[in-house]
């Protein structure tokens, strides 16, 4: 089954409150390794802590097998997110925080005509970098 996190992680806690803890964790490792952390830290409890199941005496949630592939699983895919692009999205992000807090930038943000220039000279800037060609004024 894919689908949402938010909805893996609902039927975790739903087979939790059922006191199903092996289905609830099998849940949360699904989405601990499309790189929920909170899930992961919830398998890691399930691998550090045992259950008592009474004659049968105490047993693991969460093998040392699954909670080792969980991780490398959740490892790669925060791996996966990261990127160039994202990273220049929150450089940017932070480059017009400062923009509008600085009262002496706040011109350029009051005139919108200017930040779209500065925004689509920003835009030739990168397309031209990432097709291969010259960036102008440099």
């Amino acid at each position: 089954m894919n689908g949402s996190l938010n909805a893996r992680k609902n039927l975790a806690y739903m087979e939790f409150r059922k006191k199903n803890y092996h289905r609830a964790l099998k849940h949360f490792i699904i989405a601990a390794k499309a790189g929920d952390e909170h899930s992961l830290d919830t398998v890691k409890r399930g691998y550090v802590y045992s259950l008592d199941e009474g004659k049968k005496g105490r047993t693991k949630l969460v093998t040392k097998d699954e909670y080792t592939n969980t991780l490398r699983a959740y490892q790669n895919r925060q791996d996966q997110m990261k990127s160039k692009e994202r990273q220049d999205a929150v450089d940017f992000k932070e480059l017009f925080d400062m923009i509008q807090a600085d009262p002496h930038c706040q011109r350029l943000v009051e005139n919108r005509e200017a930040f779209r220039h500065v925004l689509s000279e920003m835009e030739e800037a990168s397309t031209g970098e990432l097709a291969g060609g010259s960036v102008p004024g440099s």
